[in-house]
């Protein structure tokens, strides 16, 4: 017989053993069979075999509703750079509609402050050159007659209108249907063509417009035709105006309107200026 420590203790010794046999155990309790809901055969865990945990099947599933059959921790890393990047992406579609915001305001700034600047620029001193009548006849006053009309004194205008380059090349009919062929810039100087020698000047008068200096070379030829006659020296071919009043020429001469007796001969270039414009008779 033996004890559970398994050491043999004899059976006549006269000493009881302390704990029973597992012998004698075993032929003492009820033969107890447990069947198996399944197989109707002895219970597995009584012959000591465990059957796995039915937590495994459940990690299995857990592991399978992961997409791609990721890891967990892998899965949540994706995730989360991902969701890093789209709101990255957000912050960084807010603050550039931001900035093009404000670049579009101070573009639109920009051009308030040039066009505020452009409005208060203050304009040139110096008048426009009023633009003349497509008529080569000189155009009166839209506002007229004028009764009892005052003109300033000549030594109190500076300058006066003179429609050049405008004028060029164009032809004027005046008093008594007179017509004169204009030309702007040149003066009637140098060798004439009508007369002998130099051109020379016959009359000067003051003028407030060209017209009415071509109009007095036509008078003044009217005039010198009565007896007796002038000589053909003293008969006006052209007429000279000069916008100045108030020039060295003006104040010696005493006037601003040349009467000619010549014209320019040919291959005579005739004297620059811009501040006048001369007449020639046809």
């Amino acid at each position: 017989m033996y004890n559970y420590d398994r050491r043999a203790v004899p059976e006549d010794s006269g000493v009881d053993s302390p704990v029973p046999s597992y012998s004698h155990i075993s032929s003492q309790a009820p033969h107890s069979h447990v069947y198996s809901p399944y197989s109707g055969s002895v219970s597995k865990s009584l012959l000591g075999v465990h059957e796995a945990s039915a937590e495994y099947p459940i990690r299995d599933e857990q592991r399978k509703s992961v997409p791609f059959g990721m890891r967990p921790v892998v899965f949540a890393a994706i995730f989360l750079l991902g969701g890093i990047l789209i709101g990255g992406a957000i912050v960084g579609g807010v603050v550039g509609s931001v900035m093009a915001s404000r670049v579009q305001t101070a573009k639109e700034s920009a051009a308030a402050a040039a066009t505020a600047a452009t409005t208060t620029t203050p304009t040139t001193t110096t008048p426009p050159t009023p633009a003349a009548p497509a008529s080569t006849s000189f155009p009166g006053p839209a506002e007229g007659p004028f009764r009892d009309y005052t003109t300033p004194s000549a030594k109190d205008i500076e300058t006066l209108q003179l429609s050049c380059p405008r004028l060029d090349g164009t032809s004027f009919t005046g008093f008594d249907s007179k017509r004169f062929k204009i030309a702007c810039g040149v003066d009637e100087s140098g060798p004439g063509r009508e007369a002998a020698g130099e051109i020379k000047d016959v009359s000067v008068f003051v003028a407030y417009n060209y017209a009415d200096c071509l109009n007095a070379c036509t008078t003044y030829n009217r005039l010198s035709g009565r007896d007796p006659a002038r000589p053909s020296s003293l008969i006006c071919r052209a007429a000279v105006f000069r916008r100045s009043l108030n020039d060295n020429i003006a104040l010696r001469e005493g006037g601003n309107c040349f009467l000619k007796n010549g014209t320019r001969a040919s291959g005579n270039p005739g004297r620059l200026n811009n501040g006048l414009l001369t007449g020639q008779l046809l």
